[in-house]
């Protein structure tokens, strides 16, 4: 097996730190991300008020039930009351106030709420899925960088296991080594090159894909 290119004592070179930069996908992100706690805490105070409002009797049922807001158009108090010219002593009649009819503003508002949650999860998920991508194209060297480093550790591993066992096989004398704290490690470190095994499955197949995607070599696989 030939032994990869390496800098300094036995080491390959490590890639530069990776440094976050804000970009416009991260930004969408972290902006549609933030919506979603906002949400959720108003929609925890919606509750509480609809719980509030609702009253519930000693049999568990609701003391008070949603009703709709009366028809605007049809709604003479507005018009009629308009027509007093400010001469009036009191405020306008209203039904804002109609427990019932602030029930039912409230729950609608609590499935607004829901349904904005649902749709900011899934803008957010589409807002991760391009800052990912965006990200990924940004580091794609630095990503490499870090495969190749890992790829030739591992291939300096192997080596260093052959070397090893060989040296091992020259100074055992009849079938029998000497007693070593050091003895045995080989075959849970990859084991051997050349030899396949289920220690060596996934670092062989990660060699694999390091080759077909380019980032070492057939040559500096071996």
């Amino acid at each position: 097996m030939a032994s990869p290119r390496l800098h300094g004592r036995g080491m390959a070179k490590a890639a530069a730190p990776i440094t976050k930069h804000e970009t416009a996908a991260r930004e969408a992100f972290a902006k549609i991300n933030a919506k979603i706690p906002e949400l959720s805490d108003r929609r925890r105070q919606v509750a509480r008020q609809i719980v509030e409002i609702e009253q519930v009797g000693p049999a568990g049922v609701p003391l008070v039930f949603p009703v709709e807001p009366p028809d605007e158009s049809k709604n003479l108090d507005a018009p009629a009351f308009a027509l007093l010219n400010g001469a009036a002593v009191g405020p306008a009649p209203s039904k804002a106030s109609d427990p019932a009819v602030k029930l039912n503003s409230l729950q609608r508002e609590l499935a607004v709420i829901d349904r904005a949650i649902v749709l900011a999860q899934g803008q957010a998920n589409l807002a991760a899925s391009a800052a990912s991508r965006e990200a990924a194209e940004e580091y794609k060297e630095t990503s490499r960088s870090l495969h190749r480093h890992r790829a030739l550790l591992i291939v300096s591993l192997l080596k260093a296991n052959e070397d090893i066992e060989a040296l091992r096989g020259r100074t055992a004398v009849g079938g029998s080594s000497a007693d070593s704290s050091l003895e045995g490690f080989t075959i849970r470190l990859f084991g051997l090159p050349s030899t396949p095994s289920h220690w060596n499955i996934w670092p062989r197949r990660y060699l694999d894909a390091c080759v077909e995607a380019g980032v070492i070599t057939k040559d500096e696989s071996q």
